[in-house]
């Protein structure tokens, strides 16, 4: 007995692999522009950061890779020099939807810009002015992901500078001590906020005299100042050191003083004194 036997067999025809969705690429992040905070500016000091890709050619399906930024700690991204901490707030910007404390998240548009241009400015944060914290740097360490990659870590942060400005309107002060034939003195108040100490000079226009309106031929009249009690250099050339106590507003006050004048000529005598505040 014999048996026929027939085998076969067959191929389905070959089918191209599809490619994933695209589920990362390689991106930095660093932070741009001028880090200084000057308490005493007007308007907000913003933190800017620039978002670049890899070069190499994308398909389009990247743009759907979510990209987070992160504060590496999980805790809110703020601004901290130790213990102290600069107030900032997250800018409205289109770049990226509503943000969390600790969380933000690009929109699609900004994904998608990114995979176009390469590169992508964000204006993330913003510090109110105002803030006399003291000196120094403030910095957040933060990670930035793209879809299912690793993180990538970034710091930003603002140089606070030491700051004063004064608080009591104009820079312009008169002061008249009256009738000083009997000798006289004056006083005067300011108000100033400072994050640091303060070097205070005093530069006299007339070498630390008061001037006869007629001219030197009819008289001069040398007067001392003080500033906190501290008798302060009219040549500008040695500062009063007033310490640094704390950033709340302050009073100081500029006192004058005349010896009596008995043999002095009658008339108006005047002084114009410049006194500068530097904080250190």
């Amino acid at each position: 007995m014999r048996w026929l036997v027939i085998i076969g067999a067959g191929l389905l025809p070959a089918t191209a692999l599809q490619a994933g969705p695209c589920a990362t690429y390689e991106a930095d992040a660093v932070q741009i522009g001028e880090r200084t905070y000057d308490p005493a500016d007007l308007g907000f000091k913003v933190v800017t950061i620039q978002l670049e890709r890899n070069p190499e050619q994308l398909d389009n399906s990247c743009q759907s890779a979510e990209i987070e930024i992160t504060e590496q700690t999980g805790y809110s991204i703020t601004l901290r020099n130790g213990s102290n901490k600069l107030d900032t707030r997250f800018v409205r910007s289109p770049r990226f939807a509503q943000p969390a404390d600790n969380l933000i998240r690009l929109t699609g548009n900004a994904r998608r810009d990114l995979l176009r241009d390469r590169v992508l400015l964000i204006d993330m944060l913003e510090a109110p002015a105002g803030q006399f914290v003291l000196p120094g740097e403030y910095s957040a360490d933060l990670s930035m992901r793209v879809g299912s990659g690793l993180p990538v870590s970034f710091r930003v942060s603002l140089f606070v500078a030491p700051s004063v400005t004064l608080l009591d309107g104009g820079a312009t002060r008169n002061l008249s001590l009256g009738e000083v034939t009997d000798g006289g003195f004056i006083s005067s108040d300011f108000l100033y906020r400072t994050n640091s100490s303060l070097l205070v000079t005093a530069f006299s226009d007339n070498r630390g005299a008061l001037l006869h309106e007629n001219g030197e031929a009819f008289g001069r009249i040398p007067y001392t100042a003080r500033i906190d009690g501290k008798i302060i250099d009219l040549t500008g050339q040695s500062p009063v050191v007033l310490p640094y106590v704390d950033s709340r507003q302050r009073a100081g006050t500029l006192a004058v003083n005349v010896d009596p004048q008995p043999a002095a000529f009658a008339g108006t005598y005047r002084d114009t004194l410049t006194i500068t505040f530097t904080a250190n």
